[in-house]
């Protein structure tokens, strides 16, 4: 049974004197572990759902609580949901199957990749300061001269290689790092943790999910 107990050494010499008694307390946990009984990798379409078949099982004998399950993931804009959650308590070493439901953001939404977000501002920034260089450059090249001249040549030049780096023509651009590229799937690792914590399993168990744009 599961509690604190207290374990009465007694010491003695071979002649039976002095006699010491020591008593060493220690607790009898409770634990559980979360495995995944489906592939350890799964597919699927941006905007659509997946399920994974989890189970919850008593480590020993029994675990008498009800564990609430979550899950988390870096950049992850989907949802996990649980059924159940939470599990009931389990006994007589008996795991309880839980099935995992994952759904992702449709294609149209923006799916960002683990590598990190990039603000769209900093591309906005850099348009706005080649356009106002050129612009800039022109009205100070209205009084004429070669110096004049040159200062338009380098803003139209500055403005170009911004153009070119963005990918320019009819597009309006590249797709800022960290963003989803049609064709590129994504893959995250998704971490399920149970609440209360597991002493064996700190940091929960772990499945994979690749989202194809």
């Amino acid at each position: 049974m599961p509690g604190p107990y207290n374990i009465d050494i007694t010491v003695k010499d071979s002649s039976g004197a002095p006699t010491t008694s020591l008593a060493v307390p220690f607790t009898v946990a409770q634990d559980y572990v979360i495995a995944n009984l489906s592939a350890a990798s799964q597919t699927i379409t941006a905007g659509q759902s997946i399920t994974y078949n989890l189970s919850v099982a008593p480590v020993g004998a029994a675990y008498s609580k009800a564990v609430t399950l979550g899950c988390s993931a870096p950049l992850f804009t989907g949802s996990c949901t649980f059924s159940p959650n939470p599990t009931s308590p389990l006994s007589n070493s008996t795991a309880e199957a839980v099935v995992m439901t994952v759904t992702t953001p449709s294609a149209t939404a923006q799916l960002w990749a683990p590598g990190g977000k990039v603000s769209p501002w900093s591309y906005a920034a850099w348009s706005y300061a080649a356009w106002l260089t050129l612009a800039a450059a022109i009205v100070w090249s209205k009084a004429g001269g070669r110096r004049r001249s040159l200062a338009v040549f380098v803003g139209l030049a500055f403005a170009l290689l911004f153009l070119l780096s963005c990918g320019g023509g009819s597009n309006g651009g590249s797709t800022p790092p960290g963003t989803t590229t049609q064709g590129t799937p994504i893959t995250y690792t998704i971490t399920v943790v149970g609440s209360p914590t597991s002493i064996s399993q700190p940091f929960g168990s772990t499945v994979t999910l690749i989202v194809n744009p």
